[in-house]
């Protein structure tokens, strides 16, 4: 850590040195054992307490952003949401919000140690934050630590830290007239589907699936993809009831009612990863969480957070955007802010969503062809 004035790595040997002239040879091993335990706390709880800094400056600024969206929501689109924003006095548009920011919350930290019979004192400046699909917050930070009395720990500097933007997203809220009001919510990827790999040989099919790996996995109920390393010990009979085969060993797998795909590294899929076979590639796909859960990935393409505070559908760089599931329209694109734009775009149906040989289809599901291209899906595009 940065300006350390006592460490304890010094203070733990000067520590040792004394107990190795003073104390009687036989207690010496285990004196020696109890400083070091002690240091290792010590040394766990100043890098807890490094951590809780940070990640409290990424969630008080998501905070924020929260009850500023709440604010969008109920009063109205602002005219310029960057001049709006107001971190550092706690306001939006010239109104203070109500929500727990980095003051409350470092006063509870310096609490819980008091408490605990341990000291912090700290101080902090030029607090701000970065908006985004994650919210960055970041504040000049002066802190002592003292767990024991042998150790205080010090920093001084730029601390920064992240969290996923929450709060209602204001202009979809309002171009649906309520009748689609998704809360912001970080997917934890940034695309719908990534490609795995090209396997050597496959049925040439197309299926989804979620992967398991032992034949006592399946569930009649749900999709499902074997993955295995070898698949020649299984008969077709034994895997008809799986949507797909994904086989390490190449040509292992015995021909059946599922698509397969065989010389496939298999050690990047896990368990219940959701996948396509698309022909002789797998994706792992994340078409049904976005559209399920009306989560967020990023999008160049589509308005950011500020552009929604301002009711503007226009792109931005930091854009980002969900999908809407609605069975019963196939004529409407599914990006949510390209729905609800009334964009009429060129578009195309998703292999392992729109249609396949081996799922249940989604066969409204459309994409636009130039978020197709943002997110390197041509190859799923028909």
């Amino acid at each position: 850590m940065k300006g350390m004035a006592n460490t304890p790595f010094a203070i733990l040997a000067v520590s040792l040195l004394m107990m190795l002239y003073m104390a009687p040879l036989g207690s010496v091993q285990d004196g020696l054992e109890q400083k070091v335990l002690e240091s290792e706390a010590s040394d766990m709880q100043a890098n807890n307490l490094e951590n809780s800094f940070k990640e409290g400056l990424g969630v008080t600024a998501s905070n924020y952003i929260n009850a500023s969206n709440h604010y969008v929501v109920e009063n109205g689109f602002v005219t310029d949401a960057d001049s709006a924003i107001d971190y550092q006095n706690q306001e939006f548009d010239g109104v203070q919000m109500n929500f727990t920011d980095y003051s409350q919350y470092t006063d509870s930290m310096q609490q819980i140690y008091s408490d605990r019979g341990q000291g912090l004192e700290y101080s902090y400046s030029n607090i701000g934050l970065e908006e985004g699909l994650k919210i960055e917050g970041s504040a000049e930070i002066s802190y002592n630590f003292t767990p024991n009395s042998l150790t205080t720990y010090s920093m001084e500097g730029l601390v920064e830290g992240t969290d996923g933007v929450r709060g209602p997203d204001p202009l979809l809220a309002d171009a649906s007239s309520g009748s689609f009001t998704p809360d912001y919510s970080y997917c934890g990827f940034d695309r719908p589907a990534q490609q795995l790999g090209i396997g050597s040989q496959s049925s040439n099919e197309v299926a989804h699936g979620y992967a398991v790996f032992q034949l006592d996995d399946l569930d009649s109920g749900t999709e499902q993809i074997l993955v295995t390393e070898n698949a020649s010990s299984y008969e077709s009979s034994e895997l008809n009831d799986f949507n797909g085969v994904i086989a390490q060993a190449e040509g292992s797998i015995s021909n059946g009612n599922y698509a397969t795909v065989s010389g496939l590294e298999i050690s990047q899929i896990t368990e219940g990863d959701s996948l396509i076979i698309n022909q002789d590639q797998v994706w792992r796909s994340h078409f049904r969480k976005m559209i399920n859960e009306n989560c967020y990935v990023e999008n160049s393409n589509a308005p950011g957070i500020l552009n929604r505070m301002e009711g503007s559908f226009s792109s931005s760089t930091k854009g980002l955007t969900t999908f809407i599931g609605d069975e019963s329209n196939s004529d409407n694109i599914n990006e949510a802010y390209m729905y609800y734009s009334g964009d009429s775009a060129s578009n195309s149906s998703i292999k392992g969503v729109t249609s396949g040989d081996y799922l249940n289809e989604k066969a409204w599901f459309r994409l636009s062809d130039e978020n197709i291209a943002e997110w390197n899906l041509g190859s799923l595009a028909e």
